[in-house]
């Protein structure tokens, strides 16, 4: 490691350890699995106030609109 850089730190860690140490939770709003067996959630996330959606786990979009987050959520999932 090089001692003039600072360590990579990986941001979702860092967002995910920064809001259990307020104490919140991000919300899950809805689930479905996709025609090709895809499982799409929809989650508030209470640290930046933004809703998002995952597919498979993995996060796709994020966004301070609700609406559209749940078009995206709504429609087909991304392969």
């Amino acid at each position: 490691m090089d001692e003039g850089f600072p360590p990579v730190i990986d941001k979702t860690l860092l967002d995910e350890m920064r809001c259990r140490d307020k104490g919140c939770d991000d919300l899950r709003i809805a689930a479905c699995k996709s025609g090709s067996g895809a499982v799409k959630e929809l989650v508030f996330c209470q640290l930046d106030g933004c809703y998002y959606v995952t597919v498979d786990g993995r996060e796709r979009l994020r966004s301070d609109v609700p609406e559209t987050a749940y078009r995206y959520f709504s429609g087909p999932a991304p392969e």
